[in-house]
């Protein structure tokens, strides 16, 4: 009776703590859905988050990753930028331009040599064209001779012509546009031989036209920074370093002539 009765007394007991182990077990399972449910919410905000700002590069809101553009220079000391207390000359002041106003990087390596035409490229320095090439693979091709250097010893202009023309297919036959730029006045082609410099520029920009291939561009600097100087009423003499070479001022008006010609042609896309 006794013994029965003590068991009958402890069952409650038990159940109590039967029923508190569920209610455990329910608080836990039910902790552990809460825990679930804020880990899936934070990574579905997460991922809307992430949507929002991973648009399409085609999306005009969203501004893609400028390319890089290589640049080859091409030409005679007036290329090398100098007399320009920094060597910035009209060509690497132009793509300087370009660089910040447009939507790529432009960088270039200047391989112009002092005193140098196209027919000593040829000759004297045979082979160095086509290791710049293979070695720098460039985008663009600058070819700016400075035409002092043709039209003072009276290179034949069949020659001219014929060097510069193999320029131009070895440029493009590796894959650069090519870009023909005559260059900016200086005292000597202004004043002593207009002529000469002249007949060589015009026969540039003439090739060029004639030739019609796809990938090569004219920028006629020499004409146009005559014109500018015509239309604003000067003298060549606030643009002159000494007889063959513009000062700064010369080679800032040259490469601010180019960099609003190549804008011209091709706006803010990547050349």
């Amino acid at each position: 009776m006794s013994s029965r009765s003590t068991h009958r007394g402890k069952r409650p007991h038990s159940n109590n703590r039967r029923k508190r182990r569920r209610q455990s077990r329910q608080g836990v399972g039910a902790l552990i859905l809460i825990v679930v449910v804020l880990i899936f919410g934070a990574l579905a905000v997460r991922g809307r988050f992430n949507a929002s700002h991973t648009t399409p590069t085609s999306n005009p809101g969203v501004t893609a990753q400028r390319p890089v553009l290589r640049v080859l220079f091409i030409g005679g000391s007036i290329a090398l930028g100098e007399k320009d207390p920094t060597n910035d000359g009209y060509l690497q002041r132009a793509f300087q331009a370009l660089s910040k106003t447009t939507d790529a990087n432009y960088q270039y390596v200047d391989k112009a040599i002092y005193g140098a035409n196209s027919t000593q490229l040829a000759t004297l320095y045979k082979g160095d064209m086509s290791t710049w090439l293979a070695t720098i693979k460039p985008n663009i091709v600058v070819i700016s001779w400075g035409l002092l250097n043709d039209a003072l010893p009276n290179t034949p202009m069949p020659q001219f012509n014929k060097y510069l023309q193999r320029e131009i297919n070895e440029s493009l036959s590796a894959n650069a546009k090519v870009f023909i730029v005559t260059p900016p006045v200086t005292l000597a082609t202004y004043t002593k031989f207009p002529k000469q410099e002249q007949a060589y520029t015009t026969d540039e920009m003439n090739l060029v036209k004639q030739d019609h291939q796809p990938g090569v561009y004219a920028f006629n600097v020499f004409d146009q920074m005559k014109n500018y100087l015509v239309q604003h009423h000067q003298t060549i003499a606030p643009y002159v370093a000494d007889p063959n070479h513009p000062n700064r001022a010369g080679h800032i008006l040259a490469g601010k002539l180019l960099y609003e010609d190549i804008f011209r042609q091709f706006g803010k896309k990547p050349i």
